[in-house]
């Protein structure tokens, strides 16, 4: 499983908030069994290749990172066992890689994942939208580049299903996201199942980040546990069957 932090986190951003801790405790009780956890920096990068070419995170990610922990580690180098989840940007992150990439992943869960219909044209020039249209930068231009955005969104991607057949997708989001990216997430919603793509949605009481994973976590974890131990059968499976 690849866990993606959200902005202003890194890599150790899930072990220092009890990631780890919760992932044991549903290991200890049954809840989940073991697997690999992979948790790369994203720095602000929103796990894209940005616009102006100079940062290119997806590329990295995608033809360096999966390939080198397959061959470091004891995986099952197959889409049905390599899972990616995300809080928070990570959330856009794994939504967006998961249906750009599904001969990799064969499930995602995204938490208060960034969904955002259209960017405000124009751009505010202060108050909040000043201050996400400096993160945002980073990835999308600057200024921001509203073709460039609305391309790369999952609001997009999902809109032609066809291309990530057969990915299992799990999303939820508080209901007093600070964000307001509950509106997004029922978008999302409404698109998949305009769509009749089966999915796993669920709008939960609670506000955005690290406050709300801590309560909810475990859902998206034994979602994933869920296809990653199918995978584990089925190769278990293949593999007793080729020694006969």
């Amino acid at each position: 499983l690849y866990f993606l932090h959200g902005l202003f986190g890194n890599d150790h951003r899930w072990i220092d908030r009890g990631g780890k801790e919760l992932f044991d405790r549903l290991t200890a009780d049954g809840t989940i069994g073991p697997f690999i956890v992979v948790l790369p920096n994203g720095g602000e990068t929103f796990y894209i290749n940005s616009q102006d070419g100079k940062d290119r995170y997806e590329d990295f990610f995608v033809q360096e990172l999966v390939p080198f922990i397959d061959h470091q580690y004891r995986t099952i180098a197959t889409r049905d066992a390599r899972g990616i989840s995300g809080l928070s940007m990570g959330g856009y992150g794994a939504l967006h890689l998961a249906m750009r990439h599904p001969d990799l992943f064969g499930s995602v869960a995204a938490t208060s994942a960034v969904l955002i219909p259209a960017l405000p044209n124009p751009i505010p020039t202060e108050g909040r939208w000043q201050f996400y249209s400096r993160i945002l930068s980073h990835a999308f231009g600057s200024p921001l580049n509203q073709a460039y955005w609305e391309a790369n969104s999952p609001l997009t991607l999902a809109k032609d299903p066809s291309k990530f057949r057969g990915l299992k997708i799990y999303f939820d989001v508080g209901d007093q996201d600070r964000y307001g990216f509950e509106k997004g997430a029922a978008i999302l919603d409404e698109i998949l199942s305009k769509e009749n793509y089966p999915h796993t949605y669920a709008l939960r009481s609670g506000g955005h980040g690290w406050e709300f994973l801590d309560q909810y976590m475990k859902y998206s974890l034994s979602f994933q546990w869920h296809w990653l131990k199918q995978a584990e059968q089925r190769t278990s499976v293949k593999a007793e069957a080729d020694k006969h």
